[in-house]
């Protein structure tokens, strides 16, 4: 079958990313309590205790797991106002991380954090987002 034969399917948004956790009551501190996460809900269903929190609009998932999970970098970026400050604030409370911050060759200043199980993903300063925007709304265009 050629790709234009291939049925038109759309996105309609991002939903929520979860992560797996096998100590459910020390990652749902770490989001929580220690990122500040609210809750949207939470209990258990068939599957597995959960937590679901709001990240800004985004959801952020949590779900009890015992089994063997391979961990790697998420792909998750979430911007915060000052990741020099958490980065402190945090590393003091005990938050594991991968390296330290750093200025990426693209253009933001990150840090790559780690929950309690190992799940990596990146806080990066707001001010890309605005750089980000600038670079969408510019992108194919001629030097102005």
């Amino acid at each position: 079958m050629g790709l234009s034969k291939l049925p038109r399917m759309q996105l309609q948004q991002a939903g929520f990313i979860a992560f797996p956790a096998s100590d459910f009551e020390a990652s749902y501190h770490f989001y929580h309590r220690l990122l500040g996460l609210p809750v949207v809900c939470e209990g258990r269903d068939d599957f597995s205790r959960y937590a679901h929190f709001d990240c800004a609009g985004f959801g952020m998932r949590i779900y009890e797991w015992q089994k063997p999970f391979n961990r790697a970098h998420t792909g998750l970026q979430c911007y915060v106002e000052d990741v020099d400050a958490l980065y402190a604030e945090l590393r003091a409370q005990g938050v594991k991380f991968s390296g330290t911050v750093r200025d990426e060759p693209w253009g933001a200043r990150v840090v790559t954090v780690s929950d309690p199980d190992g799940n990596l993903f990146d806080l990066l300063n707001g001010d890309f987002a605005e750089r980000l925007g600038r670079g969408a709304h510019t992108s194919g265009r001629g030097a102005r």
